[in-house]
């Protein structure tokens, strides 16, 4: 018996000291691996039957697949294993649509239950895959442990190019469309890249038309900016603040510390509310007097 909180069919194997939930792909006898992250896990009272006490050399004889962990698995969703993996696949062909060719799951299933490395050119899908795809897609089969890291690797990776190109105001992705490009770039970084930047650039065009070089950055464009509002207010922007992408995306710098000025005599900012009575008082030779 496995925890309650796991699906039910399962078994408790041993392979090398360590401890792995065991579910059985339906109408076959091939069994896919869940490892228990840390052996606490694994209730004190709970052993393995002698016949499931394998030497890894031995699970890899009876087809056993290394799946995922068991926080994968949860036993409120009530599905098995195998149907969670068809769920997962559904989902990722959402952002890698090969993956929606009749013979993708096929071709996958059978490289990972043999495996083995896919036959190369055996399908016209096989042949329209990059070695990026063919790489990654093995990668999630074998190690997932090891593809969850690379995903949240590549997510920061387009987050830092996603501020770089727009910014904190414009650059506000939702983490389904962050999750997207990571996928697109786990599975085919090369081609991703280029296609994202193409995306950043356009997007940053949009946003910022005065600025019309498509390989000038937010950064780039927000450095004026910033020195401009250090300059009259005394205080580094939020660069959330429409009024910071005014300043920013204006050519005409005068103009753009004339606004600056106004708006922050109308915010109360100390800076600009000190520079204006200090002009006030040398005009009037130090004093200023009420309107009768």
């Amino acid at each position: 018996m496995l925890p309650p909180e796991l699906p039910g069919g399962g078994e408790l194997w041993q392979i090398d000291g360590n401890f792995f939930a065991v579910y059985y792909i339906p109408d076959t006898n091939i069994p896919l691996m869940y490892r228990f992250a840390r052996t606490e896990l694994v209730p004190p009272d709970m052993q393995a039957a002698p016949d499931k006490v394998l030497t890894s050399e031995e699970a890899q004889r009876v087809g056993a697949i290394e799946w995922g962990i068991t926080s994968d698995l949860s036993a409120e969703r009530g599905e098995h294993p195998w149907e969670t993996f068809l769920s997962d696949v559904e989902r990722r062909s959402q952002t890698d649509p090969w993956l929606t060719d009749p013979s993708a799951l096929a071709w996958i299933a059978d490289a990972w239950l043999r495996g083995e490395d896919p036959v190369v050119g055996a399908s016209e899908w096989e042949r329209s895959l990059t070695q990026d795809q063919r790489q990654w897609i093995m990668l999630q089969g074998r190690d997932p442990m090891t593809a969850g890291v690379r995903m949240d690797q590549t997510r920061q990776k387009v987050q830092d190019e996603v501020a770089k190109w727009l910014g904190p105001y414009y650059g506000n992705w939702s983490d389904s469309e962050l999750d997207s490009w990571a996928r697109k770039l786990a599975s085919n970084y090369d081609q991703a890249i280029v296609q994202l930047e193409d995306h950043l650039r356009e997007t940053r065009l949009a946003a910022f038309p005065e600025w019309t070089d498509p390989s000038t950055t937010y950064d780039q464009i927000a450095r004026v900016g910033r020195q401009l509002f250090t300059q009259v207010w005394g205080e580094s922007p939020d660069e959330t603040d429409p009024l910071f992408l005014r300043v920013a995306s204006g050519r005409d710098h005068v103009a753009s510390m004339e606004l600056l000025r106004r708006e922050g005599w109308n915010r109360g900012v100390t800076q600009v509310v000190a520079d204006a009575v200090g002009g006030l008082l040398s005009t009037t030779g130090g004093s200023v007097r009420r309107p009768m």
